[in-house]
């Protein structure tokens, strides 16, 4: 019986079935191939997504081209980043072919929010998300994604399986994937997964991934409740295209939260989300998402309007024009949120706040505490419910649901205890009385030290 087969490059190494080689085995350096997917996108709406779109100068993706049956040595340039090889199994025709693919990259400054959007943009409306989370492996910690989706093109079209292996290194994203029919995929899975060995993580991805489940709450919802948690909030991914030029590959470059705020689809998130302020201008695209089994899942996208009058609220109105695949959107309602009055006289009210916290890779987060009014005068709440990174824009609801207000960042206020300083997180909180149109009419000054949390 042939012995399996090893891959090793750049730090990642595995073994294969001597099979996936056996037409194909050489290894061959091709350049990188933009996605037309993301290319869709930046067409928008009115534009069909192109057939092909062409080249970049980037080696990215490395096919097994026909070859000897002996693996070729890499060329030189293969040994750069980005990177992709594919390693396909013969198949009896017309089946489907179980296929493992290598990628490697650069690693991204939210590499759990790349991932998610590269599996949404590669297999658009028909990937399901069936299960996800950390998985160690001889030391370490990858994060492994099974997900189903329809190949075919256009038709017929074919149910397979994915089961993805990612880890972040020091400088380097390190993704395996295998697909193909249910069966066959989940074997060569279970096989491959012992074997894979890679540089250690980042420190980033460790934090990641050791903040998956924690910190989250999950109170029954009344019947009463006008928010639906897991309709009316959204996550707002802020994307910039890594290219201009050629708008081949996008880059998340700010997580936060939404609440759709009218049927038609409006979300209410904070300004700063959607803004790029080291660019001075909107980010490229507006993502929006929603979890799903715990990963989030991207549903559509859109371009973050010019004209946002409550900017210096930070707040800003932002809504889809396209699907994933750069369709048009499909008129369909939104589940809107409801508002509540703020009562000012009261010294404290319960409320919770929802958000989307980077650590949590897509799942939704709920948590409660109290919102009283910052300081006179002051358009401003406050709320002793931790505020993470990624719960800028979601909304903070009270005890029935009613929308009070939208979250817009943290201050943190040092005090002195006992000797001991001690740092406590403040959390802020704009609220609304009409949250569909313009903000009331209190104030609109902003806080003296601009809130921030991503």
């Amino acid at each position: 019986m042939p012995a399996p087969r090893e891959f090793a490059h750049l730090g990642l190494t595995f073994t294969y079935p001597p099979e996936l080689s056996s037409n194909q085995p050489a290894f061959a350096p091709a350049p990188l191939l933009r996605r037309p997917e993301a290319a869709a996108l930046a067409a928008g709406p009115t534009e069909p997504a192109p057939a092909e779109v062409g080249v970049s100068k980037r080696p990215k993706t490395a096919a097994l081209a026909p070859g000897p049956t002996e693996p070729a040595a890499l060329a030189p340039e293969a040994a750069m980043v980005p990177y992709r090889v594919e390693l396909s199994a013969p198949s009896p025709p017309p089946g489907p072919a179980t296929t493992i693919e290598v990628d490697i990259e650069p690693c991204p400054p939210r590499p759990l929010m790349s991932l998610a959007l590269a599996r949404r943009l590669r297999h658009g409306a028909s990937l399901e998300i069936g299960e996800a989370g950390p998985v160690s492996i001889s030391g370490r910690t990858w994060y492994r994604t099974r997900y189903r989706y329809q190949a075919g093109d256009p038709r017929p079209q074919t149910a397979l399986t994915g089961v993805e292996f990612a880890l972040a290194g020091e400088e380097l994203l390190y993704r395996v994937t295998v697909r193909g029919p249910d069966a066959a995929t989940e074997d060569l899975a279970a096989r491959l997964a012992p074997s894979l060995r890679a540089p250690p993580a980042h420190q980033r991805w460790r934090d990641a991934l050791s903040g998956l489940g924690e910190g989250r709450s999950s109170p029954t919802q009344p019947g009463g409740w006008y928010v639906s948690p897991t309709e009316s909030v959204v996550a707002v991914v802020a994307a910039n295209w890594t290219d201009p030029a050629d708008r081949a590959l996008l880059e998340p470059a700010a997580v936060g939260t939404g609440v759709v705020v009218t049927a038609d689809g409006v979300v209410l998130t904070s300004f700063h989300v959607v803004y790029d302020e080291r660019r001075r201008r909107l980010h490229d695209l507006v993502l929006l998402g929603r979890s799903r089994a715990g990963v989030l899942d991207f549903v559509c996208a859109g371009t973050p309007a010019r004209d946002q009058p409550e900017r210096a609220r930070d707040l800003a109105r932002v809504r889809c024009t396209m699907d994933m695949s750069g369709q048009p959107l499909a008129p369909t309602p939104w589940p809107a949120a409801r508002a509540a009055e703020v009562f000012w006289e009261a010294p404290a009210q319960p409320a919770w706040i929802l958000g989307y916290p980077e650590a949590t890779a897509g799942a939704l987060d709920t948590r409660r505490g109290r919102l009283t009014r910052a300081r006179a005068g002051d358009d401003l709440l406050t709320t002793e419910a931790r505020v993470d990174p990624g719960f800028s824009g979601g909304p903070a609801v009270n005890e029935q649901g009613a929308l009070l207000g939208i979250v817009i960042g943290y201050r943190d206020r040092v005090e002195l205890e006992r000797g001991e300083v001690r740092r406590i997180r403040i959390g802020l909180v704009r609220p609304l009385a009409n949250p569909g149109h313009a903000g009331p009419g209190a104030t609109t000054s902003t806080p003296s030290s601009a809130p921030r949390d991503d």
